[in-house]
């Protein structure tokens, strides 16, 4: 499954390549750097340090490779002057207004995910044999997501790469977890709420793929 945000940070840099889209890829970089420095810290935690070696390989390699991008703080301020203000453009698309009151919301449903117990609520969020030590990375992952959705909310058309990796994620892991779910089935992961969180991960991409067609041109 983790594969999958790796493949939705990089979708964006695909689009981006194409030439008709206009993101900013500075808030994706940093969203990405973000996960990296957390993912890094949970695994000294956890005492994995193979794994460790390896995103910090990966967190040194963007900064240096993205810092001619990240040294450009332009789209700081542009995020802070611009912040909630298209709720009050009449100009601004209507999808996107509810776009940012559903989000400006939604992140704070992650909340558990990322400090409460899994027990209550395993048949959603727990693939047997579970595994504490990948469980804890992923509370990172929602902790990471929690952040981006709340700041994407505020201006998606500064942080529009973000809706774009949320757009790619989301319809990437659907298809990911509808395989395991369906297509190769075992004890533990071919419940019904898993099956209803797939078609949250679709909904999700799908929204943020609607939601793109005003801000990524």
């Amino acid at each position: 499954m983790r594969l999958t945000v790796f493949f939705g940070f990089g979708i964006p840099f695909l689009m981006q390549g194409h030439g008709k889209t206009r993101l900013r890829l500075q808030p994706l970089l940093t969203m990405l750097i973000f996960w990296l420095t957390l993912q890094s810290i949970l695994l000294v935690i956890i005492g994995m340090w193979l794994q460790l070696g390896l995103a910090i390989a990966l967190l040194i390699a963007v900064i240096v490779l993205a810092w001619p991008i990240l040294r450009s703080t332009e789209w700081i301020w542009d995020f802070g002057r611009g912040a909630y203000r298209h709720l009050r453009d009449s100009k601004t698309a209507i999808p996107v207004k509810i776009y940012t009151v559903i989000f400006s919301l939604f992140p704070f449903g992650l909340i558990m995910p990322i400090f409460g117990p899994w027990e209550r609520v395993q048949l959603w969020v727990r693939w047997r044999p579970y595994n504490i030590e990948a469980e804890l990375l992923w509370r990172g992952t929602f902790a990471t997501f929690f952040l981006s959705f709340f700041f994407t909310a505020a201006n998606p058309k500064v942080n529009n790469a973000i809706v774009a990796f949320f757009a790619a994620h989301g319809i990437c892991h659907s298809i990911s977890m509808f395989f395991d779910n369906r297509i190769t089935p075992t004890y533990g992961n071919e419940n019904v709420e898993h099956l209803l969180e797939i078609s949250l991960f679709m909904v999700l991409g799908l929204g943020h793929c609607l939601i793109g067609r005003y801000v990524w041109f």
